[in-house]
This record gives structure tokens, C-alpha cells and sequence, in this order.
């Protein structure tokens, strides 16, 4: 018993201090490297401009609005479109075995090359640093109307006939895309310029379907 008392009479040993310093110490370059990281509140987030959707020489990519308004968009889809007919009336008019049909190609190629460096004049000067929409994107140029090629023949359909059908399509899809710019359209000029591409095509499309019936019985 003695003993005991001794023992528990003993002083106990000192606690150690921590110092408050040791601990932190090892954790300040995980504040700094966090901190570092965090946005400034004076910090502005960057827009990230895709190669897909910038204006200028880059195109639109398919499935992406265009940045065009109606008129660029109208242009660069006549001029297209114009572009074709220029090529079959030259095709056409040194091969025809109709002349009434090689003067009618002829007209056509040289009256829709004017009208194409007229549009492309209207494109400079109205949206110059605005790209084109992709063809993907054009309805204009799609299905069968869109794409001119040589005309197919067959043993019943003379070259004369399959141009003259081809010709008709191709005209019926320019009108249909006139009609819808002279009510759409911002500029009057391209408005008038549809007017008259309408007039024009459809009183081609009247003299070629009379061709069609005199010489083929179609």
C-alpha cells in the first residue's frame, strides 16, 4: 500500500505542447496552388469561338445555322444554280440538233452570266465578310432540280428531248426560288432582279414544253 501511494503521489510527466506553426506550415502550398487556381472575380470567361460557326473565308459547317440573312443566302444559291444553266446552255447550244433550240441556249448562257456577275457584285457589296452557308444546308440545291449533267438518252428520247426536260426542271426550280425572294427579300433590287428571273424562266419553260409537243409528242 505504501507503494501505491508513492506512486500515485509521483507528479505526472509535462504534456507536450504542439506548435501550432508545424501544423500549418505543411499545408500552405496547397492554399497557394488551390487559391491560384480560382477565378478572379475581375476575371472575364473567354468565348470559344468554333472554326465551324466563324464569320469570314471559314464556311458554315452542315447542320449549323447560317450567319446569312435571307438576301446572302438567296445569291449564293442563284448564283449556283445560274451557274449550271450557264454550262448546259453552252453545251447545248453547240450540240442541238434543233437551231430554235441552240439560239435558246445560247440566250440562256449569256443572259444568266450577266445576271450571275450582277449577284456576285450585290454579295461584295452587301455582305463581304459573311460565308456561305454549306451546299448540305441549301434546299435549293438539293433533289434532282439542283444537279445538271449531260442529258440521258435512250433509243426513244432524242438528245434534243432530254435536254429540253432537263432544261424545264431546272427553270421551275429557279422560279419557284424567285417567287419566294420577291415577297422575302430586304433589297428592292433583288426583288426586281426576281421578278424578272421569274418572267424570263417562265415563258422559257412555256416555249420549250411547245417544243417538246411539236417535235416529240410529249
Amino acid at each position: 500500500m505504501d507503494e501505491l501511494r508513492l506512486a500515485s503521489a509521483r507528479p505526472l510527466p509535462p504534456v507536450r505542447q504542439e506548435d501550432p506553426m508545424r501544423t500549418i506550415l505543411p499545408l500552405m502550398p496547397i492554399v497557394v496552388f488551390i487559391a491560384g487556381c480560382a477565378p478572379s472575380p475581375s476575371d472575364k470567361p473567354s468565348a470559344v469561338v468554333s472554326d465551324a460557326t466563324r464569320v469570314g473565308p471559314v464556311q458554315v459547317a452542315p447542320g449549323l445555322a447560317s450567319p446569312l440573312p435571307y438576301d446572302g443566302r438567296f445569291l449564293d444559291e442563284m448564283i449556283e444554280h445560274h451557274a449550271m444553266a450557264v454550262t448546259w446552255g453552252k453545251d447545248v447550244a453547240a450540240r442541238a440538233q434543233h437551231a430554235e433550240l441552240r439560239d435558246l441556249a445560247q440566250k440562256i448562257a449569256t443572259s444568266q452570266a450577266a445576271e450571275i456577275e450582277q449577284m456576285k457584285a450585290w454579295r461584295l457589296q452587301w455582305y463581304p465578310d459573311t460565308a456561305a452557308a454549306a451546299p448540305a444546308d441549301r434546299p435549293a440545291m438539293q433533289g434532282d432540280e439542283g444537279a445538271m449533267g449531260m442529258p440521258k438518252t435512250s433509243p426513244t428520247v432524242s438528245q434534243d428531248q432530254a435536254s429540253i426536260e432537263e432544261m424545264i426542271a431546272h427553270h421551275r426550280k429557279a422560279v419557284e426560288m424567285a417567287a419566294k425572294a420577291q415577297v422575302e427579300a430586304e433589297h428592292p433590287e433583288l426583288r426586281e432582279l426576281a421578278r424578272r428571273i421569274e418572267g424570263a424562266q417562265r415563258a422559257e419553260i412555256d416555249l420549250m414544253e411547245g417544243w417538246r409537243k411539236q417535235w416529240f409528242g410529249a
